[in-house]
């Protein structure tokens, strides 16, 4: 049930129908407390993301009461764990609520809506992009082990529906890889970084800055695994291809 209502939320939401979310929602609300009484982490998740809806539909007084509801549960504790879970995501949306920042907190209470749903259903494409917008707010709150398993969940999903050429594919591969670069995880990251070349080479050809930019930040993780003389080489390839792009807009629009 838990997961039907999940679905559905995640439906209203992208379809802006606010007051549908909310009432599905509340329901979803009750089955958490039922089943793991009021002070759950899923319970807290559930507040929260009342309290998000709410302001957008203008309702201070019943988004402050849901937030303060979210809040009780939240304080101090501290989320671990390799997978996601209901308190990391009540800990970010919190934190989005709290700064003001309704449009990334309305966004992540939608997309973690369907968190879940690649266990269900694999091949569905809009859990891929939930999964890929997921993992890319767990990266930015340095949720590393979370948006590491979100991330490969995201590719795995990409991989069943989509071809060799997807560009959000390479996108993915390449965010990936740099999380890795920046934990100084090099043999994790180097995989992913030429996947993603590869990708956008067969996607856009050998001549476009996006391959430039896969082939400076391998010329990165190069000199970071002390293999300078090829780092070098690379980054003499980004700035030609760069160079020719721009010597090839600036062509056309003279013609």
């Amino acid at each position: 049930v838990a997961h039907a209502l999940r679905c559905l939320i995640y439906f209203h939401l992208s379809h802006n129908q606010l007051q549908e979310a909310e009432d599905s929602l509340l329901k979803l609300l009750n089955v958490y407390q039922t089943k793991d009484g009021a002070a759950s982490y899923q319970s807290a998740f559930c507040l929260i993301s009342l309290a998000v809806i709410n302001s957008v539909q203008d309702d201070a007084n019943t988004s402050k009461d849901f937030s303060d509801r979210a809040a009780e549960i939240i304080k101090d504790k501290c989320a671990i764990g390799y997978m996601v879970d209901y308190l990391s995501l009540a800990e970010i949306i919190n934190l989005y609520y709290a700064q003001q920042r309704a449009k990334d907190a309305h966004e992540l209470v939608a997309c973690t809506m369907l968190e879940c749903e690649d266990s269900f259903w694999p091949h569905n494409p809009k859990s891929a992009e939930a999964l890929t917008a997921l993992a890319e707010f767990l990266r930015g709150q340095k949720k590393f082990k979370q948006a590491e398993s979100v991330y490969k969940r995201a590719i795995a999903i990409r991989e069943l529906f989509y071809d060799q050429a997807d560009a959000e594919l390479a996108r993915l591969a390449l965010n990936l890889g740099n999380m890795y670069l920046s934990l100084r995880k090099y043999s994790d990251a180097e995989p992913l970084v030429k996947r993603a070349m590869k990708t956008r080479v067969y996607h856009h050809g050998v001549e476009h800055p996006s391959v430039a930019a896969c082939i400076e930040t391998y010329a990165v993780l190069l000199r970071k695994t002390k293999r300078p003389a090829l780092a070098t080489k690379m980054d003499v390839r980004a700035r030609e291809i760069r160079t020719a792009y721009v010597t090839r807009l600036y062509r056309d629009t003279i013609a």
